[in-house]
């Protein structure tokens, strides 16, 4: 443990044996990330679904972690704020991982992980490398009974506590009708997409917020000289990368500040790489490309939770290659659709409704 986490353990220590003599309010529900400012998602989706329950109290502590000297003192304040409201909810609501939770939560109040993925293609939380051990949660919402060992021994919890619920935010990439009205506000904001064949890119990061994050670079724009006039190529950042730019043009266009659920009902082909996506983007049941250029190092350094051989997408280690595969449109169909069905239990886009239930019943179940 660094100088820097050494002070912040103690310090939130202290202010713990302060928060732990506090009263809960037993119908308190808080929502807890470092990765955003607003409600978006499935937050979003669950606040406004546990809104329609009269006798509950909801609370927030949403931030955006940046590793600057000023994100540093703000997190270190945020830390503090969150022993307090934390150990003074009845039930929390969070989706990435939280120091305070580890190790500062009284164990009467309930942590919900509903996480930011519908699944995990490397491996990650307890089984990598890691500053602290993911520990005190309650449940972990999953897509489905596939992800329970890996989810048991990622977030330090029991095969039984893994829920395969479903996630929020898949419940509109269900509905035919959320998908036309989301395809119809992507062209009207990009009326050049209209007829085109659209191939979406979105890599995932490289190392850590500690350490130092970086991405696989792939020139955009020689890839598209090399691909039908029809073609045309979107790219979306990780929030932790969005400063990063990867070209521009008639064909190639920043998409960034979209919502990934929008743009799924434009794509016609997505590239990725190891990002959870792939299992989301499933649902449209169309072409997925991933290009890994870097695959024999990222297998050593975090190892992979599926068999990147079994799954019904191309492999692509080469721009060459990546290259070769785009220029066909075809797809094994059937493949794909065994795949969704595999990783998406419910597929009745009721996930909301199921899970903001059960965080109600949670609340009302679990008093002193």
């Amino acid at each position: 443990m660094g100088l820097k986490k050494l002070i912040l353990h103690m310090v939130l220590w202290f202010f713990y044996q302060v928060a732990r003599c506090l009263p809960i309010r037993q119908n308190r529900i808080t929502f807890v990330t470092l990765t955003s400012q607003t409600l978006t998602g499935d937050f979003k989706l669950l606040d406004d679904a546990l809104k329609q329950y009269p006798d509950i109290e909801i609370r927030y502590i949403l931030t955006k972690f940046e590793k600057t000297v000023k994100g540093d003192l703000l997190y270190f304040l945020n830390c503090i704020k969150q022993v307090f409201v934390i150990n003074m909810s009845r039930v929390v609501v969070i989706n990435d991982n939280n120091y305070v939770i580890s190790f500062f939560k009284r164990p009467q109040i309930k942590v919900l992980q509903v996480w930011h993925a519908c699944g995990a293609v490397k491996k990650f939380g307890n089984e990598i490398d890691r500053q602290y051990e993911i520990k005190n949660y309650d449940y972990v919402l999953s897509t489905s009974e596939e992800w329970k060992q890996a989810y048991a021994k990622a977030f330090g919890v029991n095969e039984h506590q893994v829920l395969p619920l479903g996630i929020p935010r898949t419940d509109a990439l269900f509905s035919k009708e959320c998908r036309n009205a989301y395809r119809n506000e992507i062209l009207e904001r990009y009326p050049v997409l209209q007829g085109k064949y659209v191939v979406l890119y979105t890599p995932t990061f490289r190392g850590n917020i500690i350490k130092g994050l970086r991405h696989v670079e792939l020139d955009l724009s020689s890839l598209i000289e090399k691909l039908p006039e029809q073609y045309v190529i979107l790219y979306k950042m990780h929030p932790l990368l969005r400063d990063v730019s990867l070209g521009s043009g008639e064909r190639i266009l920043n998409v960034t500040d979209e919502e990934l659920n929008h743009l799924y009902t434009i794509t016609d082909c997505l590239i990725t790489d190891y990002s959870s996506i792939l299992f989301d983007f499933s649902i449209m049941e169309k072409k997925v490309i991933l290009y890994t250029p870097d695959l024999a190092d990222y297998g050593e350094t975090l190892g992979f939770n599926i068999d990147l051989k079994s799954i019904p997408f191309p492999v692509c280690q080469s721009a060459k290659s990546l290259i070769e595969e785009l220029n066909t449109k075809e797809y094994d169909k059937e493949a794909v659709k065994e795949f969704k069905n595999t990783y998406f239990q419910y597929q009745d886009g009721e996930s909301t409704k199921r899970v903001s239930s059960f965080i109600y019943q949670l609340l009302k179940t679990n008093r002193d």
